[in-house]
């Protein structure tokens, strides 16, 4: 028995919750049933994106396997990093440097996960991982990263399910946010019918050539609840409680019915800061940044805004969110119109100033809120890095093919943009591990259709490794870049 609990502390807060959800599920199956993932119209209202916008699209579902969407980073110097197996080291391990510069290829988790899997293994902390951006997690997907103050022959002791190191080097330096030329991508899209070359020409249509609103999508408002830019919204309004009791206890549609119950359990113990350490126990990975809340409040009773700062990615994550939606607004708003005119640029709504006012105005009047923000002062990491975004974005696309299961593409998109809201311009968008369509559910080695190499070794490399689904269920799915 000794032993036995030796083995389970040992494993990451995600191996534990997964061994306690298959109980779980094993004793209540019915709860375990995932609701089926459509982006209806509905749903980009939630996010700000009207849509009138993408007129006539036909039906698409991805992410049904990870495979079908595989994203591989491209760095400031144009070196694609490939989910291409390769050794972390061609021979011994390099003398121990300042900076382990490796690339991390990972399936079925993000890249917040397995970067602070990374470091718990390592005995390092978070922040001494960097990375570019944050890649997809039902995918397989390929990123630089950085690793400070750590021996080479340590990492490349590192094993885990989810992820696996390659390339490595020894150098100085570190990677910071933003740091990336941009991904390319090779996905499957499942279409319930096959389609003809000549309707998949038409719907590509003038996108290929004059590009696709820029809308941020659905990953940036924390899938699957879709509750970030209301979180974010409530740091602005100066509802520090508000925040912690809706990231804690607010439950979606969306979330299988496990989840939804356990969440309404916790709002009855709201104002029990203990209680709520005992109850969330179990779950420690999904409700990670909740924990790390509530011990604060267990000692602090009051000092919500203390909390918040326990997560201060979260807190970023949350407000800017906000402020992707008042974009998405705004967009939606011009590109419905007939002529389609649009700035090249519409400034990020945060910060005050004639642009603001003339973009979002209303917007604002609308929710009775006007910059300055007081948060900025509680949260002054919070304040955004950039000042602009482009409305339009173009791409590259370097093939597609008609396949029986869909759509293959292959394409390039410069950092700050979204696949699936290019994707949305064409496709009535599910996905997910099921749909509301009836698609081919057989394995395709997208990268070997388009002469890119093939799957085929990195799937075999993770099976080896045992990896499994991940429960998706209540925390942000995908951050995007």
């Amino acid at each position: 028995m000794a032993r036995e609990n030796e083995e389970i502390s040992s494993l990451s807060d995600a191996e534990r919750e997964k061994m306690f959800l298959e109980g779980e599920e094993a004793a209540h199956p019915e709860l375990f049933v995932r609701p089926v993932s459509a982006e209806d119209d509905a749903t980009l209202r939630e996010i700000g994106i009207d849509p009138a916008v993408f007129r006539a699209r036909m039906p698409g579902h991805i992410k049904l396997l990870p495979g079908d969407f595989v994203v591989e980073e491209i760095s400031r110097d144009g070196i694609v990093h490939t989910v291409d197996i390769a050794p972390l080291f061609g021979g011994a391990p390099p003398p121990r440097a300042r900076t382990l510069w490796c690339d991390m290829v990972k399936m079925d988790t993000d890249t917040l996960r397995a970067t602070a899997d990374l470091a718990r293994r390592l005995g390092i902390e978070k922040n001494s991982i960097g990375v570019a951006g944050i890649k997809d997690k039902r995918a397989i997907t390929s990123q630089a990263i950085s690793i400070r103050g750590v021996a080479p022959d340590a990492v490349a002791s590192v094993s885990a399910p989810n992820f696996f190191l390659k390339n490595g080097s020894a150098g100085t330096g570190a990677l910071s946010t933003g740091a990336l030329r941009g991904n390319r991508f090779t996905l499957l899209i499942r279409t319930p019918d096959p389609v003809a070359p000549a309707q998949w020409d038409a719907a590509l249509g003038d996108i290929a050539d004059q590009g696709f609103w820029n809308f941020f999508y659905l990953q940036r408002f924390g899938t699957p609840r879709l509750i970030s830019h209301r979180l974010g919204e409530l740091i602005l309004r100066g509802d520090y409680e508000g925040v912690v009791r809706m990231s804690l206890t607010h439950a979606s549609s969306r979330e299988i019915a496990y989840f939804r119950h356990a969440r309404a359990r916790l709002d009855g113990a709201w104002g029990d800061p203990e209680r709520i350490m005992r109850m969330i126990e179990p779950l420690p990975d999904t409700f990670r940044h909740e924990r790390l809340m509530m011990e604060y409040l267990h000692d602090r009773p009051g000092d919500f805004a203390g909390a918040l700062n326990r997560v201060p990615d979260q807190v970023k994550i949350w407000i800017y969110a906000w402020a992707s939606w008042l974009f998405n607004r705004a967009l939606s708003a011009m590109a419905v119109q007939e002529d389609g005119e649009a700035p090249s640029v519409l400034p990020v709504p945060l910060n005050p100033g004639p642009d603001m006012e003339r973009y979002y105005g209303h917007l604002l009047d609308e929710r009775r809120m006007r910059p300055p923000f007081r948060a900025f002062r509680d949260f002054p990491y919070a304040r955004p890095h950039i000042n602009e975004v482009e409305t339009l974005k173009q791409f590259t696309l370097h093939g597609s093919r008609c396949i029986p299961e869909g759509i293959v593409m292959a394409f390039d998109l410069d950092k700050g943009a979204y696949a699936t809201s290019l994707l949305a311009h064409i496709f009535a968008l599910s996905a997910g591990a099921s749909g509301p369509y009836v698609v081919k559910t057989d394995e395709v080695d997208t990268k070997e259709i388009m002469g890119t190499g093939s799957l085929s070794p990195v799937r075999e490399k993770f099976r080896a490794m045992a990896v499994a689904p991940a429960y998706r269920n209540g925390t942000p799915d995908d951050a995007g870049e």
